[in-house]
């Protein structure tokens, strides 16, 4: 090539490599529309609210605090704007009493399964936090669901196991983690009601019948891949 024909050339490429270096993705800030999470971790605490009631007898109220277990999920999301997300999640959460005398639901102890499927709306906060490599942006989600919740108790010589199906919602909040244009870590905190559970008419052989909520608190971290 001619030198007189190659010097416009570089002169050009000079003006021309800034601009496109500008409409290049930042990988830690990039926007895509669909991702997918897997994620587990500790339910670290629970609490359960039991209202229990016998002909002749009355009611009474009591409540027992739950140990911690394991909590996973999975969801698919998908991003309306670069704020606003819709997301559908599973998860499954265990969480266990070692003992509880005074609670008739458990008596010497028992356990909660719960699972089931929520629709969520995560708002993430709009800034992103440059941190060497990584790009961390805050958000907050709720979601509202139906699940499975299921009772095991052991009261002397009896035990007592069964399950109900209802409504259930939960509040998160937490940090996504980019580390690149296709993946983030997610650490979240969760505030999860299970379902209301009835006893289905005689409980542990008797005239009893009972009402139970269980309410969980999860710490958990998530692997998610943006497409």
């Amino acid at each position: 090539m001619k030198l007189t024909a190659l010097i416009p050339a570089l002169i050009a490429s000079a003006i021309a490599l800034p601009a496109a270096a500008q409409m290049l993705p930042d990988i830690q800030t990039a926007i895509h529309n669909s991702y997918v999470e897997v994620e587990g971790g500790d339910a670290f605490h629970g609490r359960t609210k039991n209202q229990i009631g016998a002909t002749g007898l009355g009611t009474s109220a009591q409540s027992a605090s739950l140990n911690s277990d394991i909590f996973g999920g999975a969801l698919v999301g998908y991003n309306l704007t670069p704020m606003i997300s819709v997301e559908a999640e599973g998860i499954w959460t265990r969480e266990h009493l070692s003992y509880a005398s005074n609670n008739p639901l458990f008596g010497q102890g028992g356990a909660i399964r719960t699972y089931g499927g929520l629709m969520n709306a995560k708002i993430g906060i709009p800034y992103t936090a440059h941190f060497m490599m990584f790009g961390i942006t805050p958000y907050v989600a709720g979601g509202i669901g139906y699940g499975n919740v299921q009772y095991t108790g052991r009261n002397g010589n009896f035990t007592y196991e069964d399950d109900h199906n209802g409504f259930m919602w939960q509040g998160k909040a937490g940090l996504e983690i980019k580390t690149g244009e296709h993946l983030a870590f997610d650490i979240a905190y969760r505030y999860l009601e299970a379902p209301e559970y009835t006893t289905p008419g005689a409980f542990y052989n008797a005239g009893y019948s009972g009402v139970a909520k269980a309410h969980v608190q999860a710490a958990t971290l998530g692997v998610k891949y943006l497409f």
